[in-house]
């Protein structure tokens, strides 16, 4: 079973909350802190830790407000959501960290973190919602009542209805990396030296859908500033993952996930689109082989859906392994090689460690693959103690984006989606009848994704509608063609939606929509006319 906060550190943190907001809500790690830097007022206070998981859809996700994802899938607490929209006050039952199918008490995160990192005054900082090894926590809320979790909803029946809500469910986030009080963040672990924020100021929104197209997957959409004032070069953002992949009732569920990444079209937009993707190595068959109700057949997927300039994406996944250092190891290649310093070479330990991964160019090869000797390919060698057969090993992946600059007082945005698939591992036997780890590929071939790049296709697409705004996109699709001109022409002859925002409708910029907007689409589309500016109709 594995630990990850430091117990000794929660009991503080917990008699602090308990004596000084006997009556507020408080959940996880809670301390006091001062800070000092840009626009946050130096102010003495305990950060309203707060978390609360959507229940809206098929996938059951916790997010909180101190830059961790999912919510530590142990078994070992109950943690209870007193004041978290739709969970029932459930304080007797686990949380459900990443739940699918919703009510099914099969959990495919352990936890997740956002990391940040940059060049600042030629010294290399990374902060980060948590390491997921060391007990590092550098990212944290204001103080009760200003940091707790905020929620809306577009439903006008909820009670959290609100005109500017996303979502059927939006939970909305903010904290910062500013908190440097030593009682509640760690010094590095390689360096020996007290956190260094970057001054970040993080809002963090979270969007979830009931709608069958839409209930496998969360939107996650970031925004990010500089409070601070340094200038912070090179910064790369990455997506930590630890999966642990099982069903509650299975305690040694977390050894056996496996990970890796494929590319797909996107028909709609033509891009291909990459996918980090981390999953059971069997799905979990009963003693008998067959699927049951405990059974952890799909796949648990992360891709980038937003980044305001064309990232450089990288993609590492490594086994920790603190009591055996010989498998603390993951891929690299040779180019890419870098002694951690920890005697291991998977978990990048350190500030330094951390962006050397992150800033770095590289995808590894499949997890299922890490047996098979790629030296001649350019990789380092792999270590003989990890072909047993079984691929039984605590896996983390990280997805890693970047990089651009961010002078004191900018501010940047970005999206991705947590999305699931379905039915992944097709047959119970197949892992005991294909798996060769010196030839994995008909195992591989046997697993679908098909679902998972369904519902990762939704997402894109939804997200186009919701948040992109293509200059003569009148139906929101993504892309201008012909439904546009047609779109428009029903608006304004037949009675037809309004397009929203309207300014998509206004194709030739002249502040208003008229039958000259059509004809300048029409031209655009057949006649090699101008293509759509940005429009200013009200």
């Amino acid at each position: 079973m594995k630990c990850v906060f430091n117990t000794i550190k929660i009991g503080i943190l917990a008699m602090l909350v308990a004596l000084t907001f006997p009556h507020e809500r408080c959940a996880g790690k809670s301390g006091i802190g001062t800070k000092n830097l840009g626009e946050i007022d130096r102010a003495l206070s305990i950060p309203q830790i707060e978390h609360c998981a959507h229940r809206v859809g098929n996938l059951w996700m916790s997010v909180t407000n101190w830059g961790c994802l999912g919510f530590i899938n142990d078994g070992a607490t109950l943690f209870p959501e007193p004041d978290c929209p739709r969970s029932e006050n459930r304080g007797s039952v686990l949380i459900p960290s990443a739940e699918f199918p919703a009510g099914s008490g099969i959990n495919y995160l352990f936890q997740g973190a956002l990391w940040i990192g940059a060049i600042v005054d030629n010294d290399t900082l990374v902060s980060v919602g948590t390491d997921g090894w060391n007990h590092v926590f550098e990212m944290y809320p204001r103080g009760a009542p200003y940091g707790g979790l905020n929620y809306r909803s577009t439903e006008p029946t909820d009670p959290d209805y609100d005109p500017s809500a996303v979502s059927e469910f939006d939970i909305v986030a903010e904290y910062t990396d500013t908190l440097t009080n030593e009682d509640f963040t760690s010094r590095d672990p390689m360096d020996n030296r007290p956190h260094r924020p970057l001054g970040l100021k993080i809002v963090q929104e979270s969007y979830s859908w009931s709608d069958s197209t839409y209930e496998d997957f969360i939107i996650f959409r970031y925004r990010i500033k500089n409070v601070g004032s340094q200038y912070l070069n090179k910064v790369f953002f990455g997506l930590y993952f630890d999966c642990d992949i099982r069903h509650f009732a299975n305690p040694y569920g977390f050894q056996d996930d496996i990970s890796g990444s494929y590319r797909y079209f996107d028909p709609t937009t033509s891009e291909s689109v990459f996918v980090a993707w981390s999953a059971d190595n069997d799905g979990d068959p009963t003693r008998g082989e067959q699927w049951d109700e405990r059974s952890a057949r799909g796949v648990f997927g992360v891709t980038l859906l937003d980044f305001p300039t064309k990232p450089q994406q990288s993609f590492n996944w490594w086994f920790t392994n603190g009591y055996e250092l010989a498998f603390d190891w993951g891929p690299r290649r040779q180019e890419n090689n870098r002694d951690f310093g920890t005697g291991g070479l998977g978990t990048p330990s350190g500030d330094r460690n951390k962006y050397y991964v992150m800033s770095t160019p590289e995808k590894d090869y499949d997890q299922m693959w890490d047996a098979i000797d790629y030296t001649s390919q350019g990789w380092m060698p792999p270590i003989p103690q990890i072909s047993n057969g079984d691929e039984s090993y605590d896996t983390r992946f990280l997805l890693s984006f970047g990089a651009l600059d961010l002078a004191p007082g900018d501010g940047m945005e970005f999206a991705f989606v947590v999305a699931m698939g379905d039915n992944f591992h097709r047959n119970p036997t197949d892992f005991r009848d294909l798996y060769d780890p010196f030839n994995p590929q008909a195992l591989y071939d046997s697993l679908d994704f098909s679902d998972l790049t369904t519902n990762i296709l939704a997402a894109r697409e939804l997200y186009r509608q919701l948040f992109v705004v293509v200059p003569g996109d009148v139906d929101r699709s993504g892309v201008v063609n012909i439904a546009d001109a047609i779109c428009l022409l029903n608006y304004l002859y037949l009675c037809g939606s309004a397009p929203r925002p309207l300014s998509v409708a206004d194709p030739n910029g002249d502040c208003s929509v008229t039958l000259a907007d059509a004809v300048y689409l029409f031209r655009y589309l057949f006649r090699g006319g101008l293509a759509p500016i940005e429009g200013c109709a009200p």
